[in-house]
């Protein structure tokens, strides 16, 4: 058996800086932060490929 491990992919905080309050942002709340063009083209290539039979996700934000 193989086990591989996936983390999220490369989120935009620029967004939550320039916010009217970033400070409620701090913490869990940054895991609200989109993914940039770059994290989401990431994305996309991992989910082209066939690496398991099956996939486990935690229900809690990144």
């Amino acid at each position: 058996m193989r086990v591989i491990f996936v983390r999220h992919s490369e989120p935009d905080y620029s967004m939550l800086d320039r916010c009217e309050n970033p400070e409620k942002y701090s913490g869990f709340g940054r895991d609200l932060a989109p993914l940039t063009e770059h994290g989401r083209h990431l994305a996309r290539e991992v989910a082209k490929k066939r690496y398991f039979n099956l996939l486990m996700s935690l229900s809690h934000p990144r």
